[in-house]
């Protein structure tokens, strides 16, 4: 059947590589600015967008998104990332490196701590909403 989205479907470019795969298959679309939000952050609410993006244009750098200061890691399955990171982005992956925290504590990011760690848990299966 022919379906017809709002938005552009862009299929995984890099399989098996998760977020790296995702964000640079976008990048490689056309796309120079990207707000990235994963499909199974079902938690997720409007003002979690809205505050990233707020954060996003008052410090004007490559890449926000929010840290989970408790587990020490960033946040990236929602994020913001401009054409300069992109870029560095894909020469990390080029050069092997498959590891996005990695690439993110190497690099200017803007982060925000996270306020509600649960808006962050991924629902993959049915059995993982029981969990919540």
């Amino acid at each position: 059947t022919n379906h017809k989205y709002e938005f552009p479907i862009i299929i995984d470019k890099y399989t098996n590589q998760g977020p790296i795969g995702g964000i640079l298959s976008c990048y490689e679309t056309g796309f120079h600015h990207i707000i990235f939000l994963a499909t199974d952050l079902i938690n997720i609410k409007p003002d979690n967008i809205e505050s990233i993006i707020r954060y996003h244009q008052s410090d004007n750098l490559g890449c926000t998104m929010f840290y989970n200061k408790n587990a020490g890691y960033y946040e990236p399955l929602l994020s913001i990332w401009k054409k300069s990171m992109l870029i560095e982005l894909k020469i990390y992956f080029e050069k092997g490196g498959r590891s996005l925290q990695k690439f993110l504590l190497s690099h200017n990011v803007v982060f925000h701590p996270l306020e509600e760690e649960n808006c962050f848990k991924n629902i993959n299966y049915p059995n993982d909403l029981l969990k919540q």
